[in-house]
């Protein structure tokens, strides 16, 4: 996986994400998410894997983030929860590492993200505990900024 610079809070490389990478990969990664909501697994891996891919070469550690999110609920929804908790422990790392810097919504919310994935998948483990602790600090950070959908996404 893709590091950080933590000293530029861009990837390795040093590489600034153009405007129209930044835009293919989020097309990339919400066509992704669309193939996965119409159970189309292969598909949604594989956009997400561009997506991942062209964030890592382009310097968008934001990008790369939500790719990296996106990554592990496919994997939960496969059932792959082991590689799932791998994709959303790295996602939390970089989030928090960006958000150490950027305090914006965007920053704030890729961690929260990350936190309820982990959440979806220790619960689909049945490690309830770790579950709670995930959901809690995601939903801590909803109500922080003020956000009704994320609010309702974790009170569920």
């Amino acid at each position: 996986m893709a590091m950080l610079c933590v000293a530029c809070g861009r990837m390795a490389g040093g590489r600034v994400a153009t405007q129209d990478e930044r835009h293919e990969i989020q097309l990339l990664n919400d066509s992704g998410s669309s193939m996965r909501n119409l159970s189309d697994f292969a598909s949604a891996l594989r956009l997400h894997e561009q997506a991942l891919e062209l964030a890592q070469k382009a310097g968008d550690s934001v990008g790369w983030v939500i790719a990296t999110n996106h990554l592990g609920t496919d994997m939960r929804r496969l059932g792959e929860l082991q590689e799932a908790l791998t994709y959303h422990l790295e996602a939390l790392r970089m989030a928090e590492e960006i958000a150490e810097r950027d305090t914006s919504h965007v920053a704030r919310k890729n961690v929260l993200r990350s936190l309820n994935g982990l959440g979806n998948v220790h619960s689909t483990l049945g490690n309830e505990v770790m579950a709670e602790r995930y959901f809690r600090r995601a939903l801590e950070g909803e109500k922080h900024i003020n956000s009704a959908l994320g609010l309702a996404i974790n009170y569920a």
